[in-house]
């Protein structure tokens, strides 16, 4: 799956960043 989160690289800080976001987004989404 080629997306924009391999130009940016899941490393380090960028990696815990990623799950930040994701974690944020999927509690959005379980609120309604």
């Amino acid at each position: 799956m080629s997306s924009k989160w391999d130009i940016e690289g899941l490393s380090g800080e960028n990696l815990e960043l990623w799950k930040v976001k994701m974690e944020a987004i999927f509690n959005v989404q379980d609120d309604g």
